[in-house]
Protein backbone atom coordinates (compact mmCIF):
# COMPACT_ATOMS: atom_id res chain seq x y z
CA UNK A 1 0.00 0.00 0.00
CA UNK A 2 1.17 3.50 -0.67
CA UNK A 3 -0.19 6.99 -0.87
CA UNK A 4 1.38 10.38 -1.44
CA UNK A 5 2.19 13.24 0.87
CA UNK A 6 1.37 16.89 0.14
CA UNK A 7 4.43 17.15 -2.16
CA UNK A 8 3.54 14.13 -4.30
CA UNK A 9 6.13 11.84 -2.69
CA UNK A 10 5.15 8.22 -2.21
CA UNK A 11 4.48 7.07 1.36
CA UNK A 12 4.77 3.33 1.93
CA UNK A 13 2.46 2.04 4.64
CA UNK A 14 3.20 -0.95 6.84
CA UNK A 15 1.20 -4.13 6.33
CA UNK A 16 0.15 -5.54 9.72
CA UNK A 17 -0.61 -9.26 9.93
CA UNK A 18 -1.27 -11.61 12.85
CA UNK A 19 1.60 -13.98 13.59
CA UNK A 20 -0.72 -16.91 12.90
CA UNK A 21 -0.51 -16.02 9.18
CA UNK A 22 3.09 -17.24 8.97
CA UNK A 23 3.22 -20.46 6.97
CA UNK A 24 6.92 -21.35 7.07
CA UNK A 25 10.36 -19.85 7.61
CA UNK A 26 13.33 -20.96 5.50
CA UNK A 27 16.93 -19.82 5.14
CA UNK A 28 15.84 -17.68 2.19
CA UNK A 29 12.70 -16.08 3.58
CA UNK A 30 9.25 -16.36 5.03
CA UNK A 31 5.96 -17.48 3.48
CA UNK A 32 2.76 -16.00 4.88
CA UNK A 33 -0.91 -15.66 4.03
CA UNK A 34 -2.05 -12.06 3.49
CA UNK A 35 -5.45 -10.61 4.43
CA UNK A 36 -6.92 -11.84 1.11
CA UNK A 37 -5.66 -15.38 1.74
CA UNK A 38 -2.94 -15.09 -0.92
CA UNK A 39 0.46 -16.63 -0.14
CA UNK A 40 3.21 -13.97 -0.04
CA UNK A 41 7.01 -14.18 0.28
CA UNK A 42 9.44 -12.03 2.28
CA UNK A 43 12.99 -12.37 0.94
CA UNK A 44 15.50 -12.12 3.80
CA UNK A 45 18.38 -11.01 1.56
CA UNK A 46 16.25 -8.15 0.22
CA UNK A 47 15.37 -7.20 3.83
CA UNK A 48 19.04 -7.24 4.79
CA UNK A 49 19.99 -5.11 1.77
CA UNK A 50 17.22 -2.61 2.59
CA UNK A 51 18.56 -2.34 6.15
CA UNK A 52 22.20 -2.00 5.07
CA UNK A 53 21.26 0.83 2.69
CA UNK A 54 20.22 2.91 5.71
CA UNK A 55 23.59 2.56 7.50
CA UNK A 56 26.75 4.56 6.84
CA UNK A 57 29.16 1.91 8.19
CA UNK A 58 27.43 -1.40 8.90
CA UNK A 59 28.97 -3.86 11.34
CA UNK A 60 29.35 -7.56 10.69
CA UNK A 61 26.20 -8.27 12.74
CA UNK A 62 24.22 -5.63 10.79
CA UNK A 63 24.58 -7.93 7.78
CA UNK A 64 22.34 -10.50 9.52
CA UNK A 65 19.43 -8.21 10.46
CA UNK A 66 16.19 -8.67 8.48
CA UNK A 67 13.82 -6.77 10.75
CA UNK A 68 13.24 -5.18 14.11
CA UNK A 69 11.12 -6.08 17.11
CA UNK A 70 9.52 -4.03 19.82
CA UNK A 71 10.00 -4.49 23.55
CA UNK A 72 7.96 -6.78 25.74
CA UNK A 73 6.57 -3.74 27.59
CA UNK A 74 4.26 -2.97 24.67
CA UNK A 75 0.60 -4.05 24.60
CA UNK A 76 1.15 -5.89 21.31
CA UNK A 77 4.53 -7.42 20.53
CA UNK A 78 5.64 -7.58 16.92
CA UNK A 79 8.39 -8.02 14.36
CA UNK A 80 8.67 -5.52 11.50
CA UNK A 81 10.56 -6.80 8.47
CA UNK A 82 12.72 -4.45 6.41
CA UNK A 83 10.76 -5.44 3.31
CA UNK A 84 9.10 -3.23 0.72
CA UNK A 85 6.42 -2.61 1.75
CA UNK A 86 7.27 -3.23 5.41
CA UNK A 87 5.40 -6.25 6.82
CA UNK A 88 4.68 -6.48 10.55
CA UNK A 89 3.66 -9.67 12.32
CA UNK A 90 1.85 -9.02 15.60
CA UNK A 91 1.69 -11.51 18.47
CA UNK A 92 -0.34 -11.75 21.69
CA UNK A 93 2.78 -12.04 23.83
CA UNK A 94 6.58 -12.14 23.65
CA UNK A 95 6.76 -15.88 24.37
CA UNK A 96 4.63 -16.66 21.29
CA UNK A 97 6.64 -14.21 19.14
CA UNK A 98 9.93 -15.72 20.27
CA UNK A 99 8.78 -19.31 19.74
CA UNK A 100 7.04 -18.76 16.37
CA UNK A 101 9.40 -16.23 14.76
CA UNK A 102 12.52 -15.09 16.64
CA UNK A 103 13.87 -18.59 17.36
CA UNK A 104 13.24 -19.98 13.85
CA UNK A 105 14.88 -16.86 12.37
CA UNK A 106 18.00 -17.28 14.49
CA UNK A 107 18.23 -20.99 13.59
CA UNK A 108 18.40 -19.85 9.96
CA UNK A 109 21.14 -17.31 10.74
CA UNK A 110 18.96 -14.16 10.65
CA UNK A 111 18.23 -11.71 13.47
CA UNK A 112 16.08 -8.76 14.49
CA UNK A 113 17.19 -5.61 16.22
CA UNK A 114 15.14 -3.39 18.56
CA UNK A 115 12.89 -0.97 16.65
CA UNK A 116 13.62 2.72 17.15
CA UNK A 117 10.12 3.42 18.47
CA UNK A 118 9.77 0.05 20.16
CA UNK A 119 7.07 0.96 22.67
CA UNK A 120 4.58 2.48 20.23
CA UNK A 121 1.30 0.68 19.60
CA UNK A 122 0.61 -0.75 16.18
CA UNK A 123 -1.99 0.99 14.00
CA UNK A 124 -5.44 -0.37 14.81
CA UNK A 125 -4.39 -2.19 17.99
CA UNK A 126 -5.10 0.53 20.56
Amino acid sequence: MSSTDGRGRSIVQDIVMPGENIITITRGGLLYRDAAGITQWIDFRACRDQHLATLSSPSRLDRRYVGCRNTEQSATVYVRFFSTPPVIFAFKNAARRNLDLIQPLSRMGWYTTICVRSTEALPGTD
